[in-house]
């Protein structure tokens, strides 16, 4: 369920040229309605102006990943609770390498990778 704090939503594009956006139409989709063995392209569209698109293009045999890490600001003497803008998290694995796009709520982009036969 998207929270007022995504800065930004996905829409799925598949192999055969279908679509399918996390919002529309009035409904709302979660990452496990994406059919991942298809996908060939995921696009991060902002929600709120001024943040950046993403986009993660997929090779054959990646295994796409998608998720966003949520925070809460809690004052346990006042029991204060504040929802924090999300950070986005987009990426793929393939062949023991990993890629991740961390996209922060100020629009600031982090890209981490690893590739065990590059040392």
């Amino acid at each position: 369920m998207a929270a007022e704090t995504d800065r930004w939503h996905w829409t799925a594009h598949y192999r055969d040229g279908a679509a399918l956006a996390e919002h529309e139409d009035g409904q709302e989709r979660g990452w496990a309605d994406v059919d991942q063995a298809q996908l060939v392209e995921l696009d991060l569209l902002p929600a709120a102006s001024g943040a950046p698109p993403a986009a993660l293009r997929l090779e054959a045999g990646s295994s796409p990943v998608f998720f966003r890490r949520r925070a809460i600001r809690f004052d346990p003497n006042t029991g204060y609770q504040e929802h924090l803008a999300a950070v986005h998290v987009l990426g793929f694995d393939k062949d023991g390498v990993t890629a991740r796009l961390f996209l922060y709520p100020d629009g600031t982009a982090v890209l981490m990778d690893h590739d065990p036969g590059q040392g």
